[in-house]
């Protein structure tokens, strides 16, 4: 385990696990992990390893003991393919693909792997309800930060001040800011956060993701119980991907965008979302390419992506200079040509003029067989 820019880095070193296997566990390791853990893939003869994850058939072969042997203090996960379609399991130390409980995969890291062991793992609670239970105080004399006006427009130039306060929030947010902040929906407080923590506490009131959001910072103490908090980004992620709203004005179609952490999917539309975010981690790219490479709508693009840089997800290049465009300048498909386009019809071709019946002469000069030819229609 080393440092890099304040962040943990974790070793992980394969062997004999499949590329489909590979995508899928790095999956899981990125939704669990976030922001808090850098992953660096290294081969088995590296130095230092902090979790070996090998295939189950090959826990028995001389060059696995070895690298095992080598590498005492490394973490060993084994793992298995699921080939009865059941949901997969992990017990004791063997992971069976595909699994869905990951939150199995989560307490296994946080007992096994050294340097998850200081709790840089997120909160998990799917739980989403606030708690009164009193905790720790803290009392935040923070002022409210002021709006940004003039400096954020759009494509033609032209203020649009309506977006102020949600790109403040995004802001705030990206730096997580150490303070409790009340999420406010139109004027009325619809979560409790702290950004620093990545934990939200939700009111009743159902969200809606819109440029109405923005956050207020709280004068005074809260009391909160932390067992009763979600995941602040992903709470964020899956209320826009279900009701983006207006907030895909905030990114278009000739910006790139690159992920620095993964979503936990939704059951819908999961397996365009891991193509998404698997394009997107690689390399910085716009929309059209996203849409390209993942086979997915231009509408399913932007919305991930506007998703993606809201919730916290992104490279810091894309929070930088966020801007409001006026125009959807993704659209799925090609304009449709209206009725008021004149057309050209095809001009009718004239039928063929009877040929004139051949004079008594004519018909004189006609020898047998041309006139035979002539009544058989030859």
């Amino acid at each position: 385990m080393s440092m890099n820019n304040g962040k943990k880095i974790m070793r992980i070193a394969m062997i004999g696990v499949s590329p489909a296997d590979q995508v899928t566990f790095k999956g899981y390791l990125r939704v669990l992990l976030r922001l808090d853990v850098e992953l660096e893939w290294a081969k088995s003869v590296s130095g230092t390893i902090d979790l070996f994850v090998i295939n189950d058939e090959f826990r028995n072969s001389s060059s696995v003991i070895n690298a095992i042997e080598q590498h005492k203090e490394s973490a060993l996960l084994y793992v298995a393919k699921n080939t009865t379609g059941l949901e997969g399991k992990l017990i004791g130390n063997l992971l069976t693909l595909p699994l869905k409980q990951i939150r199995l995969l989560h307490d296994w890291l946080l007992a096994n792997v050294d340097v998850l062991k200081e709790g840089v793992l997120p909160h998990t609670s799917t739980n989403d309800t606030q708690h009164k239970t009193p905790i720790k105080q803290t009392t935040l004399t923070q002022p409210q930060p002021r709006p940004i006006s003039d400096t954020r427009v759009d494509q033609t130039k032209t203020v649009d001040n309506s977006f102020n306060d949600v790109i403040d929030l995004i802001t705030m947010l990206h730096k997580r800011h150490d303070s409790f902040c009340e999420l406010l929906q139109d004027g009325e407080v619809i979560a409790i956060l702290n950004p620093s923590t990545q934990q939200l506490w939700q009111k009743n009131t159902k969200p809606k993701a819109s440029n109405g959001w923005r956050l207020r910072l709280v004068q005074g103490s809260m009391n909160l119980d932390p067992k009763h908090a979600v995941d602040m980004n992903q709470w964020i992620w899956n209320v826009i991907w279900e009701h983006a709203g207006n907030l895909v004005r905030l990114v278009n179609s000739t910006n790139t965008y690159q992920l620095r952490a993964w979503v936990k999917p939704n059951d819908m539309n999961r397996r365009e979302l891991l193509r998404i975010m698997t394009i997107m981690e690689k390399e910085a790219v716009t929309l059209t390419q996203i849409s390209t490479k993942a086979n997915v709508s231009m509408s399913i693009a932007q919305k991930a992506v506007a998703g993606f840089l809201v919730a916290g997800f992104l490279q810091d290049t894309n929070y930088r200079n966020i801007k409001v465009y006026t125009v959807n300048t993704t659209p799925d498909k090609a304009p449709v040509v209206t009725n008021t386009q004149e057309t050209v019809k095809p001009q009718p071709t004239e039928p063929d003029k009877p040929q004139p019946a051949p004079s008594a002469e004519q018909e004189e000069k006609l020898g047998f067989l041309a006139r035979l030819r002539r009544k058989l229609g030859i």
